[in-house]
């Protein structure tokens, strides 16, 4: 495992975070976002900055993870394709059964 320390500007969201639910939170690490950059927009406001230390997992922890994760998206992938597949069968169904009417009229 590697460590690495460093400094980063804190913000919150003004589409969702007031000062005052920050100051009444028993988690406002959470509420909050970090970026090295300024993020002058009308959505986020700089609150302070913080001292983060971040311990990088094992590789071999890291590439279980990445595995999982693409795991994941290989069942959400078959999941929507065999959605929209029981979608189009069942407008293929539909056409033949109104051929099927018009052929015995």
């Amino acid at each position: 495992m590697t460590t690495y320390t460093g400094t980063l500007n804190a913000f919150i969201t003004n589409n969702y975070t007031t000062l005052q639910t920050l100051k009444e939170s028993d988690s406002a690490v959470s509420e909050l976002f970090y970026s090295e950059h300024e993020h002058k927009t009308l959505e986020w406001t700089k609150v302070g900055t913080a001292k983060i230390t971040v311990t990088i997992d094992d590789e071999k922890n890291i590439v279980a993870g990445m595995v999982e994760s693409i795991d994941a998206q290989i069942a959400n992938t078959y999941a929507e394709a065999e959605s929209k597949i029981n979608i189009l069968k069942e407008k293929k169904q539909s056409l033949l059964a109104i051929t099927m009417e018009s052929s015995s009229s």
